[in-house]
C-alpha cells in the first residue's frame, strides 16, 4: 500500500501477491514517456506535468517560470551526462540536475541555432543518443542535433530541390544503431542518415515492390540483437513486410500492431489489433499465434496493446482485461486484475519498465504498480469445498441442520428441482476462484461453471443421484475431492418397485386364469373332438362297408360325394365320379321320375322315393332310391342325399 508520500512495503505471510501501488494517480493520463535515470530516479510523462518518483513520494514539475514549457510531456530521455530531455506540444525542455534547473528551447526564426520547431508528435521515440553523444530530436517540422559545446542546434529540414535531404518535415520516430547510423522515421518512409555526407537516403513504400518498406508511417523503429532492424536486410537494402494474408497461418495475423518485443533466445513478439500474440521465428521464417478463448481462463488473453516486457521466466502482457504472465515454455496465461491489488484492469496504452534491478513496472488508468516477478508466489493452499445453501423455487429447504453439514436429500416428485450455492474456502482473492460440478446418474459430463457459486437442477426423474462439486483458489490450485451430496428423488406410486411388483403379480394371477379357462377349454374341445374323430370312424366303417349306394349332389346334379361301394358298382373311382352330372347315368325314360323327385324333395317332408335304371360296370340295373334334403343354416336346401339299392332280381 501507499500513501501519497511513501511506499508501506509488506510482506505478508501467506498472501501469495506482493505487488506495489506506488503510484495512486487516477485522474492522471499518462502520455507513455517513463524512463529511470542513472541515479535511480524514475521520470513519468503525464497530461498534467513532468513527474519524477524517488521511491517515496512524488514531485511534480508544471508548466510555468523556470520550469517546463507545457504540462503535456510526451517522450523524456536521459543523455550520457545525466542531462533529462523532455518533448511537448510547446517547446524541448532540458533538466540539469547540477543547478536543479530547466532550460526550455524554442524555436526563433531570426536564430539559425533554434530548435526547428516548437510542437512534437506523441510518441516516445522522438529523442535518441549516437555512439559520438550528440542527441538528435525530432520534431513536426525538421530533425535537430544538439551540440552541446555551443548550446545551439543544427537543422535538417526537407528540401524541394535537394533529393539527399530529409525526406519529411514530420517526424515520429528517431533511432541510433549500436553501428552508428541513424535512421529517422517519417510520415514519408524510413530515412537513413549519412554523417560524414549529412545526407539521407530514403526508403519508401512502393505498391509494387514487395522489397519495399510496407507503409509510408514509420512510428517506431527496433534493432534487434543481432544488430539489424527487424525489417530491412542493411547489406541489400531490401525490406522483409510482414502482413496479414487471408486463410494463412504463416503470417501476420493483422496489419496493425502496437507491441514489439525481442526475448533473451532472439524470437519477436508481437501484439496485433486483433487480439493475437504472435511469436516469429527468425531462423525459420515462421509464426506461431496464440489468442485468448473465452471459455478457456488458462488460454493467452487480449487484444494486446503497449506493453511486453520479459523477466527471467515469462513475458508480461498488457491488455484490456489485466496484466497477464505468458509461460512461452508451457503457453500457460495468468492474468492478474484490480482485485490482486493493480490500480487498473487497463494496461493497453501505457508504458512498461523494468528496471536495473529486476523490478518491472507497469502504468495503467489509474497510476502505476510495480513488482519483482520472482516474489510473486502462487497460491499453493488446496481450498475446502463446501455447500452453502440448499433450496426449493429459492425456499429454504428444511433439513435440520446446517449445509455444509447435510450429506444427502430427499425429493418429492412432484416437486423434483433444487437450487444450490457452494464455495470454495480460499479467501486470498476469493472472485477468482472456480468451481465444477456433476449431477452422477443424470450429467454425463462436468459442467464448468466459472466462478459462478451456484447451480439448479430440475426435472429430475425418479431416482438415486450423487452431486459432485469440486473448486479451485484464485491461481488455480483445484480440490479435485471437493463435496459430495445424495440426491434421492421419490418417483409416483405408479413408478416404485412395489406398484411394478403388484403389477407383475396380477398379469401372473390373470395369464394363469387364463391359462386353466383356455385348458379346460382345450380339454372339453379335446373330447368332442376325440367323439368326433370315433363317430367318423364308426361313419367310415359303416360307409365303407355298406352294400347300399350313397351318393350326395346338389341342386345343379353334380356329385359331391359317392361311397365305395357306388363306386364299385358304377365301375369308376371317386376321382371321376366327383363333379360330374348323376343325370346321365340315369336311363333316359327313367330321368323324368328323378326330376320330380328332386322337386320333391324340397318341399315337406323333404324326402323323395323314386325307382329307375342307372348305367353300372354291369350295365342297366334297376335301383330304388330314397331322397333326403340337407338344409343350410337359413333353411335352405343346401344338398340331397341319395341312398339306393339294386331291385333287378326282385
Amino acid at each position: 500500500m501507499i500513501t501519497s508520500s511513501r511506499i508501506q512495503a509488506r510482506e505478508p505471510v501467506e498472501s501469495p501477491l506482493q505487488i506495489d501501488h506506488p503510484l495512486d494517480a487516477e485522474g492522471i493520463l499518462f502520455n507513455g514517456g517513463f524512463i529511470q535515470d542513472r541515479d535511480g530516479f524514475f521520470w513519468i510523462a503525464t497530461q498534467s506535468g513532468l513527474l519524477k518518483y524517488d521511491g517515496y513520494g512524488l514531485k511534480e514539475y508544471v508548466a510555468g517560470p523556470g520550469s517546463i514549457s507545457s504540462n503535456s510531456i510526451f517522450a523524456i530521455h536521459e543523455d550520457k551526462e545525466g542531462l533529462i530531455w523532455a518533448t511537448s506540444p510547446d517547446g524541448l525542455n532540458m533538466y540539469d540536475k547540477e543547478t536543479d534547473t530547466f532550460t526550455v528551447h524554442k524555436h526563433h526564426p531570426d536564430e539559425s541555432g533554434s530548435i526547428s520547431h516548437n510542437v512534437f508528435n506523441w510518441t516516445n521515440q522522438s529523442i535518441a543518443e549516437d555512439t559520438e553523444g550528440h542527441v538528435w530530436i525530432g520534431t513536426q517540422s525538421g530533425l535537430n542535433r544538439y551540440n552541446k559545446a555551443t548550446d545551439d542546434f543544427t537543422r535538417y529540414t526537407h528540401q524541394h530541390d535537394n533529393p539527399r535531404s530529409l525526406g519529411s518535415d514530420n517526424i515520429w520516430s528517431v533511432y541510433a544503431a549500436a553501428s552508428g547510423t541513424l535512421w529517422v522515421g517519417t510520415d514519408e518512409g524510413l530515412d537513413e542518415f549519412d554523417k560524414e555526407t549529412e545526407t539521407f537516403t530514403h526508403h519508401r513504400h512502393d505498391p509494387d515492390d514487395a522489397g519495399s518498406l510496407s507503409n509510408h508511417v514509420v512510428t517506431a523503429i527496433l534493432e534487434d540483437s543481432n544488430g539489424t532492424l527487424d525489417k530491412i536486410d542493411k547489406g541489400s537494402r531490401k525490406f522483409k513486410s510482414y502482413r496479414h494474408v487471408p486463410g494463412e497461418r504463416n503470417s501476420l495475423r493483422d496489419n496493425t500492431v502496437w507491441a514489439v518485443a525481442e526475448d533473451r533466445e532472439g524470437y519477436i513478439w508481437k501484439g496485433t489489433n486483433a487480439g493475437w500474440l504472435s511469436k516469429y521465428d527468425r531462423k525459420t521464417g515462421t509464426y506461431v499465434h496464440y489468442q485468448r478463448d473465452p471459455t478457456d481462463p488458462d488460454s493467452p488473453a487480449g487484444p494486446f496493446a503497449i506493453g511486453i516486457l520479459e523477466d527471467a521466466y515469462y513475458l508480461w502482457l498488457g491488455s484490456n482485461i489485466g496484466l497477464l504472465r505468458f509461460d512461452p515454455k508451457t503457453e500457460a496465461v495468468k492474468q492478474y486484475t484490480k482485485s490482486d491489488g493493480l490500480q487498473s484492469n487497463d494496461f493497453c496504452v501505457y508504458p512498461f519498465l523494468r528496471t536495473r534491478d529486476g523490478e518491472l513496472w507497469v502504468f495503467g488508468g489509474n497510476g502505476a504498480n510495480s513488482f519483482y516477478p520472482d516474489r510473486l508466489k502462487d497460491n499453493r493452499h488446496i481450498p475446502p469445498v463446501v455447500v452453502t445453501s440448499l433450496t426449493k423455487g429459492r425456499e429454504r429447504m428444511k433439513l435440520g441442520k446446517a449445509p455444509e453439514r447435510v450429506r444427502e436429500i430427499t425429493l418429492d416428485w412432484r416437486q423434483n428441482f433444487f437450487e444450490f450455492d457452494y464455495a470454495a474456502l480460499n479467501y486470498s482473492n476469493p472472485d477468482k476462484n472456480r468451481y465444477k460440478y456433476k449431477l452422477g446418474g443424470f450429467d454425463s459430463d462436468w459442467y464448468d461453471a466459472g466462478t459462478r457459486r451456484f447451480g439448479r437442477y430440475a426435472n429430475l426423474p425418479g431416482g438415486m443421484y450423487t452431486l459432485r462439486i469440486v473448486g479451485s483458489n484464485n491461481d488455480g490450485a483445484w480440490n479435485n475431492e471437493g463435496v459430495s451430496l445424495e440426491v434421492v428423488v421419490l418417483p409416483p406410486f405408479w413408478k416404485t418397485w412395489w406398484f411394478y411388483s403388484l403389477c407383475a403379480v396380477s398379469v401372473i394371477v390373470l395369464l394363469l386364469s387364463f391359462y386353466r379357462s383356455k385348458a379346460r377349454q382345450l380339454f372339453a374341445e379335446r373330447t368332442v373332438a376325440q367323439k368326433i374323430l370315433e363317430s367318423e370312424e364308426k361313419y367310415r366303417l359303416l360307409v365303407e362297408n355298406q352294400v347300399d349306394l350313397i351318393a350326395k349332389w346338389d341342386l345343379q346334379g353334380r356329385l359331391l360325394f359317392v361311397s365305395p361301394s357306388c363306386c364299385k358298382t358304377l365301375g369308376k373311382s371317386e376321382e371321376e365320379l366327383l363333379g360330374t352330372g348323376f343325370l346321365p347315368l340315369v336311363h333316359e325314360d327313367d330321368r323324368e321320375g328323378l326330376a320330380k323327385a328332386v322337386v320333391n324333395v324340397t318341399r315337406l317332408p323333404q324326402t323323395a322315393h323314386v325307382e329307375g335304371r342307372i348305367l353300372t360296370k354291369d350295365g342297366w340295373r334297376w335301383h330304388s332310391w330314397l331322397n333326403a334334403a340337407v338344409l343350410d343354416d337359413g333353411g335352405q336346401v343346401a344338398h340331397i342325399v341319395s341312398v339306393g339299392r339294386d331291385i333287378t332280381d326282385r
